[in-house]
């Protein structure tokens, strides 16, 4: 599985002088990249220890296992990290890893979004899923108000969708295909959302920028090398990852076609201070502002601290 023809492991650097890095592994484009570099030896190589943890059965807790310190980095959404730093965590977005393009949708029995007024519609409350079907419903001039939102996490919708408890439901990939398996249709998917709406960032708490910069410096020329490797290499890659979760190297290519992975250029512009979507200040204040909209928020987020340029600006 790790005889990757391209994938030279690396010779290590002295041993590290802090403990491992504790970082979320999850079946998501945008966090392939710790499992390249894991394969082909990148953390080793950048004199830094990282102790992988599959987040698999609890995505969304595993986000809260980040603010709770028992994870050091994970790959968030922009809603759920300005979300969370609401709610009091301090957490810093370091890197843009990916855009979702149509790996995140709404799926109903209806066959309009107009269709789901007055109806239920599960969705993980409180999380980037709801900003979603926010996106969504505006297409036809309807509000959350409009619809009846059942809180399930996205791990277990399609239960709720095949007993007839919900009549739509909001989630991501792989459960966003089986529902449509399941007799779902499409309504809407995160490819017909704004560019930039759904970007994934790996964040850190605030206490690893203080107190490890170095390791963080590592850690994003790791990010860096890893996601060249893919790029330069899908086919390679998508046998590895393919291997590691039990899919198909065609099911991670199509994967991988709707949740795109984001390199250094991209995260260039990423880091800029903007209004638009493709900066993730703008995308962090329209977030903040639909927040404040709802209720659900009341502050206003400063994103020159949330989001720290310092670690993409320092590569070559």
């Amino acid at each position: 599985m790790l005889a990757l023809g391209a994938c030279r492991r690396q010779a290590p650097l002295p041993a590290p002088a802090h403990p491992p890095l504790r970082l979320a592994r999850l079946n998501w484009p945008g966090n392939y990249w710790v499992d390249v570099a894991q394969a082909c030896g990148l953390f080793a190589a950048e004199g830094l220890a990282a102790q992988l943890v599959d987040t698999t059965a609890d995505y969304f807790g595993s986000l809260d296992d980040v603010v709770a310190g028992r994870l050091d980095a994970n790959n968030f959404y922009v809603f759920d990290l300005v979300k969370r730093n609401l709610e009091g965590a301090d957490l810093v977005a370091l890197i843009a890893a990916d855009h979702g393009h149509g790996a995140d949708g709404v799926v109903g029995r209806t066959g309009t979004l107009a269709g789901l007024r007055g109806r239920r519609v599960a969705v993980a409350r409180g999380t980037f899923l709801e900003y979603l079907l926010h996106l969504a419903l505006s297409r036809e001039k309807l509000t959350l108000g409009d619809v009846v939102q059942v809180d399930v996490p996205p791990e277990k919708v399609q239960r709720a969708f095949e007993r007839g408890d919900v009549d739509a439901a909001v989630t991501f990939e792989p459960m966003l295909s089986q529902l449509e398996k399941a007799g779902g249709r499409r309504l809407y998917d995160s490819s017909e959302s704004p560019a930039g709406a759904f970007t994934g960032v790996w964040a850190v708490p605030r206490r690893l920028v203080e107190r490890r910069p170095e390791d963080l410096h590592a850690l994003v020329r790791t990010w860096e090398r890893a996601t060249r490797f893919i790029a330069e290499n899908p086919g390679e890659t998508s046998r590895l990852i393919a291997a590691l979760y039990g899919q198909t190297p065609e099911e991670i290519e199509r994967f991988m076609s709707l949740d795109r992975i984001l390199g250094l250029r991209e995260n260039r512009i990423a880091f800029t201070f903007a209004t638009g979507y493709d900066s993730l200040h703008g995308s962090a204040r329209r977030v903040n502002e639909f927040l404040v909209r709802t209720g659900q928020a009341r502050a206003t987020l400063d994103t020159t601290s949330m989001i720290d340029a310092r670690f993409i600006r320092a590569l070559p």
